[in-house]
């Protein structure tokens, strides 16, 4: 007698295989029988709804909140059961915290020792680690814009190493991003080496997502040819219209690169704004020493000219988000210290201001340096076509929230697992309900080495979610985000019921999970 029996339900078993309906056991935490199964303890009747695997998110950022936020509400009211954090190079991003001390370049066992913290916390679904290039590079030398020494290079390593020791299915960059701004590709490259070693994968927040894209790309492909990585290009998107088109191109180099051998896809969110810090829009002089050196460079007339020059013309060296957004679609989303500009753009920051909206992000920056924001200008027909090919697959790019009124999260952080469903496949008939569901369960588990989770198969570990699909919607938007999603009503987080009639258990099932350790 098993404990669990599923009866009678739509069966989407994550392979992208045309669904079927059967019965699904489940015992000791495992997939135990699919068909018609025998009798069990307790019984769900799963009649008119669908069964999958549990959601896998391949791209998240939950290792900074997670702490403040452990239920994770937004992520399993979606069906999400695994997330894979420490991505764009920022891995435990209290590391980079204003005048937070980093740990000494000799500290190998710094990451391991934050895993370990991981593990220990009680939480409600599974999280799995890659190290980030920015940590690393922070820890052996800072995070100011320095020439690598021989020394510092096999610092990198040594901490890289321990990380991936320690259990990370490998590394992140976020080129964009400080200290990762400041690498050059040969940097990136040796340090992608071992990650090959490790049989790891390598995820890329590319250099550039705008005019040099195409580039920024190819020397991703570079960083990991010859290596035996995996490349993951994270959040795939043209920025500023300008570009629009181009992600056609990039997908036709996967394509080409992967008849070569090279294990190389792409993921991105169901949505047509970004959210980053408004700093990170800035150059990479204007941000390399920090939030102090910023104020005291904008001192000088010559140099704050200079900026709003910059940020008034294309770039070659940096991305000019700003441009290509444009201040009327830039929306400033967390104003801690500056709540009357909370929700608005900055165009009408800048007009409450009475300065031009380059002045504004400047003085904005000036005043609170960790400022984020919401930002258009992605094409909303390019977005689908890129969720259609074949080589892509759905992540949040988000974190686990907890509920703040003063505090505006991407809607992003609730809908990027049900939108897809109700929206692109109900709605708009972009995708089988079977090809959507197989981009946000085996294909991102195969990716990253999650090799026991994302099908349903007898032996599997019991991570599912049993979902109404025609009760499935997210009332989050950029105004109102906190709105959890409707329409998953369990969920089971290796095989504990972690959601029951569409609420939260208190279950606290979630596993840190670690690259050869099961």
């Amino acid at each position: 007698m098993y404990e669990l029996a599923i009866r009678g339900a739509r069966i989407v078993d994550g392979s992208g295989a045309p669904a079927f309906f059967g019965d699904l056991a489940i015992e000791n935490g495992r997939i135990a029988a699919m068909g018609a199964v025998g009798s069990a303890h307790r019984e769900i009747d799963g009649r008119g709804l669908t069964l999958t695997p549990g959601f896998i998110d391949i791209h998240n950022h939950s290792d900074s909140s997670i702490w403040e936020a452990p239920a994770a509400l937004n992520y399993i009211h979606q069906g999400v059961t695994t997330m894979l954090c420490g991505n764009c190079g920022n891995s435990f991003l209290e590391t980079f915290a204003e005048n937070r001390e980093l740990p000494a370049r000799e500290d190998t066992g710094f990451f391991a020792r934050k895993m370990d913290e991981l593990e220990a916390l009680k939480r409600s679904n599974h999280m799995a680690m890659l190290v980030g290039h920015g940590t690393l590079r922070a820890q052996a030398v800072g995070m100011e814009d320095v020439t690598l020494t021989e020394s510092d290079h096999e610092a990198m390593a040594s901490l890289l190493r321990s990380a991936l020791d320690a259990g990370a299915f490998g590394m992140s960059s976020g080129l964009i991003y400080d200290p990762g701004i400041f690498s050059t590709p040969e940097e990136v490259s040796r340090l992608c080496r071992i990650v090959g070693e490790y049989g790891g994968l390598y995820t890329t927040h590319m250099r550039n997502e705008s005019d040099l894209m195409v580039d920024a790309f190819l020397e991703a492909v570079e960083a990991v040819r010859g290596t035996g990585a995996r490349l993951e290009i994270s959040h795939l998107k043209a920025s500023g219209r300008q570009n629009f088109g181009l992600t056609k191109t990039l997908l036709n180099l996967m394509a080409y690169y992967r008849r070569f051998g090279m294990d190389i896809s792409c993921d991105a969110y169901p949505e047509n704004y970004c959210h980053t810090g408004l700093a990170s829009c800035l150059p990479g002089w204007a941000r390399a020493r920090g939030a102090q050196g910023f104020k005291e460079m904008m001192q000088n007339p010559e140099t704050r000219a200079k900026l709003i020059y910059e940020l008034d013309h294309p770039a070659t060296e940096w991305e000019n988000i700003l441009r290509d957004c444009t201040a009327e679609d830039t929306i400033l989303s967390e104003c801690r210290r500056q709540p009357e500009f909370q929700g608005k753009t900055l165009h009408q920051a800048a007009k409450a201001m009475g300065v031009h909206p380059w002045e504004a992000a400047i003085r904005l920056c000036e005043q609170d340096f960790s400022i984020a924001i919401v930002s258009g200008g992605v094409d909303e027909q390019e977005n689908r076509e890129i969720f259609l090919n074949p080589l892509s697959m759905f992540c949040s790019d988000g974190s686990a929230v907890a509920e703040n009124p003063d505090y505006k999260p991407h809607p992003r952080n609730f809908r990027s697992f049900v939108k897809p469903l109700y929206d692109f496949v109900d709605k708009r008939n972009l995708l089988p309900l079977e090809q959507a569901v197989r981009k946000m369960t085996s294909m991102p588990a195969q990716k990253i080495g999650l090799w026991d989770r994302g099908l349903l198969r007898p032996g599997m570990r019991a991570d599912l979610a049993l979902i109404d699909t025609y009760a499935l919607r997210c009332d989050s938007d950029y105004g109102d985000p906190f709105h959890y999603a409707q329409g998953v009503r369990y969920l089971w987080v290796d095989g504990v019921m972690t959601l029951e009639e569409g609420e939260y258990t208190g279950a606290t099932a979630g596993r840190l999970l670690r690259r050869g350790r099961g």
